[in-house]
C-alpha cells in the first residue's frame, strides 16, 4: 500500500514502528497497577504446561510458529486467566485461547 494511501494515524504508525526497529524496549514493573487483580494460579499449571506443549508439538512442524507459540505460555495463560477451572475444563479454554490468538 503506497504511503499516501495511508491515513495519518496509520502512517504515524507505520513511523513509530521504524523507529523502534532493532531496539530493545524497556517497560518498568507494572504490578503496583494491577494490585487489586486476581493473581490465583491454577493447581494444574505444570501439568497445562505440558499438555499445551506436546499438543502444539503434535499439531504443528517445526518452525518460527511453533516456537513462538510455545515461548507464549499458553499454558500460564490458562491457569491464571482461569485458576479455579477443572482440568478438563481448563484444557478446553486454553486450547481455544490458542487458536484465537494463534498467528497461523
Amino acid at each position: 500500500m503506497p504511503t499516501a494511501a495511508l491515513s495519518e494515524k496509520d502512517q504515524d504508525r507505520k513511523k513509530l514502528l521504524a523507529s523502534l526497529h532493532d531496539r530493545t524496549v524497556r517497560v518498568r514493573n507494572l504490578r503496583p497497577l494491577f494490585q487489586e487483580w486476581l493473581t490465583k494460579v491454577s493447581p494444574y499449571l505444570d501439568r497445562m504446561r505440558e499438555d499445551i506443549t506436546a499438543w502444539l508439538g503434535n499439531a504443528l512442524p517445526a518452525g518460527k510458529v511453533l516456537d513462538a507459540l510455545k515461548a507464549s505460555d499458553f499454558g500460564y495463560f490458562g491457569a491464571t486467566r482461569w485458576p479455579y477451572a477443572p482440568f478438563e475444563k481448563l484444557r478446553v479454554v486454553t486450547y481455544l485461547a490458542v487458536w484465537v490468538y494463534s498467528p497461523t
